[in-house]
């Protein structure tokens, strides 16, 4: 970005956008993106059972049947993926986040600490919640 020295000169300087976020004390917007994305799944997750996108949920986390079969080529990069990616630093599985999930105050103190954690810096570590029993699984047929 351009500013002006000061607004009676016509000079301009080249901030970065870093130099702007930290002035402002925004975060970055990939962690912005993730942390919404997080909480998404988290509402996906509490939804009802009877619901479509539950179930398709559930399904592609539970994995695919057992006579099917992956096409060639290199496998497309799908919305629960980067998920996966998302809670790779926290240690977590996405069976393991939907637990978390179905009680809302464990879900936002993993996405409290999901967002301390910091993505990019490996080797921290912070208390994550104890994980809720294992309830609210969806019918076999």
């Amino acid at each position: 970005m351009y500013f002006p020295y000061s607004l009676d000169r016509a000079d301009w300087d080249f901030v970065s956008s870093d130099v702007v976020r930290s002035r402002t004390g925004q975060p970055l917007l990939s962690d912005t993106i993730r942390r919404r994305r997080l909480s998404f799944f988290g509402h996906l997750c509490r939804a009802d059972t009877s619901q479509d996108h539950y179930r398709a949920l559930q399904a592609r986390i539970r994995g695919p049947p057992k006579d099917w079969r992956r096409r060639t080529g290199r496998p497309r990069q799908i919305w629960l993926r980067t998920v996966e990616d998302d809670l790779r630093p926290l240690n977590f599985g996405l069976t393991t986040a939907r637990r978390c999930a179905l009680d809302r105050s464990i879900w936002r103190q993993l996405m409290e600490a999901a967002y301390s954690v910091g993505h990019r810096r490996p080797g921290r570590t912070s208390i994550l919640p104890s994980l809720p029993p294992k309830s609210r699984e969806m019918p076999d047929r």
